[in-house]
C-alpha cells in the first residue's frame, strides 16, 4: 500500500532541485568514470600491440637462428662425410705407422 506524502510548493521545488543536482552529480561522476575505463582499454591494448609485436620480432629471429642452425649441422654432416672418406683413404696399422690405401 502506498502513502502519499503532500507536500507545499516550496518543498516540492527543494526535493526536485536536489534530485536534479544529484542527476548532475551522478552524470558527470559516471563520465568521468567512463572516461578512466577507455583509458585503461587504450592502455591495456598498447601493452597487447606491444606484446604481439615483441612476439613477432622475436619468432623472425627464432626462425632465422632456426635456419642457420640447419646449416650448421649440415655442414657437420658434410664435414664427417669427408672424415670419413680421409680415414678410409689413410688406414693406420697398430703401430702407429701410416699405411695408403
Amino acid at each position: 500500500m502506498l502513502y502519499y506524502v503532500e507536500m507545499d510548493e516550496n518543498r516540492a521545488e527543494e526535493l526536485g532541485s536536489q534530485l536534479a543536482a544529484e542527476l548532475i552529480m551522478l552524470t558527470a561522476a559516471s563520465a568521468f568514470a567512463l572516461n578512466e575505463f577507455v583509458k585503461y582499454l587504450a592502455r591495456e591494448h598498447e601493452k597487447e600491440t606491444e606484446i604481439q609485436n615483441f612476439f613477432r620480432q622475436n619468432s623472425v629471429k627464432v626462425d632465422a637462428c632456426q635456419t642457420r642452425a640447419c646449416q650448421a649441422m649440415e655442414s657437420i654432416a658434410e664435414l664427417r662425410a669427408k672424415l670419413s672418406l680421409l680415414e678410409q683413404e689413410l688406414m693406420v696399422d697398430k703401430t702407429g705407422e701410416t699405411v695408403v690405401g
